[in-house]
């Protein structure tokens, strides 16, 4: 009912609603994967959550990694990729783990804790990783 009544008064004030996105694979059924072969430095878009919800289970999630709702506000932007991520420390067992689906880190794009309840703001800045079919591949702004 809060959600709502905050989603009211931005259409009022002319503001965004509060961020949500419903994935739309079915449980249990296998998410799609697109390889990009993104490197650090190349320039992509953050594709609409229209088109990431099609990826996405209701957990949202594709393929073990979850896609979050603060990530909704980077839709649409242009962020240069900042790297590959083919391995992760597992924090609760401190192992270096090797991903069976690589994804990338963007520069500047990192969790803001702005729309997470329980998250105090997130005052690590954690990184946000991102599927490659969540993103596309766009000249960059020194591109002519």
């Amino acid at each position: 009912m809060k959600v709502g009544l905050y989603n009211w008064f931005q259409r009022l004030r002319g503001g965004k609603p509060f961020p949500a996105i419903d994935g739309r694979i079915t449980p249990g059924k296998p998410t799609p994967t697109e390889i990009l072969g993104l490197q650090p430095g190349e320039w992509v878009e953050v594709k609409s959550p229209a088109e990431i919800a099609e990826t996405i289970t209701p957990d949202g999630v594709n393929r073990g990694m979850r896609y979050d709702i603060e990530m909704l506000k980077y839709s649409g932007g242009r962020y240069r990729v900042q790297m590959r991520v083919d391995r992760l420390i597992n924090e609760q067992t401190g192992k270096m783990m090797t991903m069976k689906n690589p994804c990338i880190q963007l520069e500047d794009v990192y969790c803001r804790a702005e729309c997470t309840a329980k998250r105090l703001g997130c005052p690590r800045a954690s990184n946000t990783y991102w599927r490659e079919i969540w993103l596309r591949r766009i000249p960059g702004p020194d591109a002519a």
